[in-house]
């Protein structure tokens, strides 16, 4: 797999004949495409997102879903822990998450962004129901990226990574929740990690003077890599029974706002965890 590049790594198609007893070559090439890229796209036979999410949850030894705690008691997330991403989230009770419950889009951003960098390592999504129009879900190689920028301009790449350059602020209920941090760190056990976000609810923490004009010259940097033809840029389409494994802790992502089928909103279901995959011992 190192000879793909992200974008070819993208448009890799796993496909699963049954996501509650993967194959040995299935699983293998999931985990290889994850380790090796971040990312592993698959499609199978088209099943209910819990059948699917927690099938491969279990063949990949990721553990239980974690439910970011703002989510608490809303109509955001499921009782199994998936996040309920489709129209019909938005009830009339209220409390469902802003982005999830409408048809609009979502910038670029990061699972999880009001935990510490790293928590959410890896994301699972899967299609139930596409959108009658737009709705593409876009990925973003923020590591990859940002390590050229760390090679080509140290001082750029050292304030993305300062403590509290980025700030989230929560946009669910009445209360807001702040969180600071960098948007990239370095890990013992994991290696670099991200919360890099351009979400209108992300903030930038520009300093005066040296340190704030490297800043934005690694803002600017990372923004065009951003553009399409980009390798590191792509956008994908899902219809009902694909999905995307991928590395929440390396890369970003967003959507495309869509219109819905009538009576049919589209129906993406998600599952956050803090395991990775790992390559297993084969035969």
């Amino acid at each position: 797999m190192t000879q793909l590049s992200f974008a070819e790594a993208c448009n890799e198609v796993v496909e699963i004949s049954d996501p509650t007893n993967l194959r040995d070559a299935e699983k293998h090439t999931l985990e290889d495409l994850f380790l090796e890229h971040g990312i592993a796209v698959f499609r199978g036979p088209l099943s209910d997102a819990a059948t699917v999410i927690h099938g491969l949850r279990d063949a990949l030894d990721l553990g239980d879903p974690f439910s970011p705690p703002l989510y608490s008691g809303t109509a955001a997330v499921r009782a199994d822990g998936l996040s309920q991403l489709n129209v019909d989230s938005a009830s009339a009770s209220g409390g469902a998450h802003p982005s999830f419950g409408t048809t609009d889009g979502q910038r670029l951003h990061t699972d999880g962004t009001l935990q510490p960098i790293g928590l959410i390592r890896t994301t699972i999504l899967y299609c139930e129901q596409a959108a009658a129009d737009g709705g593409g879900t876009y990925f973003f190689n923020s590591n990859g990226v940002f390590s050229r920028l760390r090679r080509e301009d140290p001082d750029a790449a050292e304030q993305l990574s300062r403590e509290g350059v980025l700030r989230r602020i929560s946009n669910i209920g009445d209360d807001r929740h702040i969180a600071d941090g960098p948007a990239f760190a370095d890990s013992d056990e994991a290696g670099l990690q991200t919360r890099f976000a351009l979400s209108s609810t992300d903030y930038w923490n520009i300093p005066d003077g040296e340190d704030g004009r490297a800043l934005l010259r690694g803002l600017s940097f990372l923004l065009e890599a951003q553009t399409e033809g980009s390798p590191d840029f792509v956008e994908l389409n899902f219809e009902p029974g694909m999905g995307v494994l991928f590395a929440n802790d390396r890369l970003s992502h967003g959507r495309r706002s869509f219109v819905n089928h009538a009576g049919a909103p589209r129906s993406v279901q998600r599952g956050l965890y803090t395991r990775v995959p790992k390559r297993r011992a084969r035969a």
